[in-house]
């Protein structure tokens, strides 16, 4: 995914955060005198904070690497990370405890700054559990290896549940591409034993039944920008404390400011496509106009400057949610249960009646790495290219 433009359409949305959310960490500890989890998610804690930047300084020269585990399985040159995933077997502990918890642990104002300092560090991490996970694969221990990527997928949605900033959406669709594709590429193992082929489908269809959430995610994300921008054309206090912040657009904003109804309507216009697209059907979004086509709609530069980051991360969301339903026709296959139960999301149709004709989902331009292509000849699912029907 493109690096996230940290402009002024960014810094206002965390400034205009609720205020005073209670911290991701206030959040825990009040679930750890309720919970039998108080050991995992204490050592958690207590090792992902004490790694702190240096964790992220050691992973980040392996960064390709980790990426090309995830998707090509674990090879001969890893032997770099081998001590780096040894010492990080706490935190993926620790991260299978916190999976485990229901977003109903987290109020929907949870603050995750204080464990999410940035994008890249828990990047970083998903991409180091997506690695171990096939590292377990390739040493046979595959229940162990599903489970570890599935947990990326629920770290994620947490993140997805937290309505505070754009961002940690934005890591929630990561998370879940980096989760579901180590997933697609494990299930097709004969080795998975019933038991874990049954745990996997539980979690998976729980996340599927919470449904897409960018789109509510852009709702948010434009209710806070407009009401950002309204209170500082009333407030010159803050607008002075606004342009004096480095890598601010002080000439955007100003411009904005200076003929605000014009800004508010083309907010409204290009924002509103942008929330109607994040809903509509995958095809309707594969057929509709680029992102950088809906924000060139727009003469304000603080429009144009994230649009087409938040616009892919929607279709993105889309192509993860495909491969969720992929998963579970995977996982109903070596089950022996019927794969016309499982809905197309691109369709509506059942997936066992839609599949036999088959497209590639262009669209998600730089993650059309290994997915689940399904065969109508033998009824099965292989790795392959992400495929669907029309």
């Amino acid at each position: 995914m493109r690096a996230l433009p940290l402009g002024t359409t960014l810094a206002l949305v965390i400034t205009l955060a609720p205020a005073d959310p209670p911290s991701w960490e206030s959040v825990v500890q009040t679930h750890l005198q309720q919970s039998s989890s108080r050991e995992g998610l204490e050592r958690f804690l207590a090792v992902y904070e004490a790694l702190g930047e240096p964790f992220t300084e050691r992973l980040q020269p392996h960064s390709d690497l980790l990426g090309a585990i995830q998707r090509e399985g674990w090879k001969g040159n890893t032997l770099a990370l081998e001590p780096l995933l040894d010492e990080l077997q706490p935190v993926f502990a620790g991260a299978h405890t916190l999976a485990a918890l229901d977003s109903v642990d987290f109020p929907a104002a949870t603050d995750f700054s204080t464990p999410v300092p940035n994008f890249l560090r828990l990047q970083l991490l998903f991409k180091a559990m997506a690695a171990d996970a096939r590292r377990l694969e390739a040493q046979g221990r595959l229940d162990e290896a599903l489970a570890r990527a599935l947990d990326v997928t629920a770290m994620s949605s947490l993140l997805q549940d937290t309505d505070v900033t754009m961002i940690q959406h934005l890591i929630g669709v990561a998370g879940m591409s980096i989760g579901l594709r180590t997933a697609e590429a494990i299930l097709p193992a004969p080795g998975l034993s019933e038991a874990a082929l049954r745990d996997a489908q539980a979690r998976l269809m729980r996340l599927d039944a919470r449904g897409p959430r960018m789109a509510d995610a852009l709702q948010m994300e434009s209710e806070c920008m407009i009401r950002g921008m309204r209170q500082l054309r009333d407030n010159p206090a803050a607008l002075a404390e606004t342009l004096s912040v480095p890598d601010h657009q002080a000439d955007d904003v100003r411009a904005a400011l200076a003929d605000f109804a014009r800004f508010e309507a083309e907010h409204a216009r290009v924002w509103d496509q942008v929330i109607a697209l994040a809903r509509a059907p995958y095809w309707e979004q594969a057929e509709g106009p680029a992102p950088e086509e809906i924000a060139q709609q727009s003469t304000s530069p603080l429009i144009r400057v994230a649009m087409p980051n938040f616009l892919e991360a929607g279709v993105r969301e889309t192509v993860a949610r495909a491969r969720l339903r992929l998963c579970l026709a995977v996982i109903a296959l070596r089950l022996g249960e019927p794969v016309t139960e499982i809905q197309d999301p691109f369709t509506g149709l059942p997936l066992g009646l839609s599949m036999e004709t088959v497209r590639s989902l262009g669209p998600d331009r730089e993650d059309q790495h290994g997915a689940l292509l399904y065969d109508p000849t033998n009824g099965t699912l292989s790795p392959g290219d992400v495929v669907a029907a029309r």
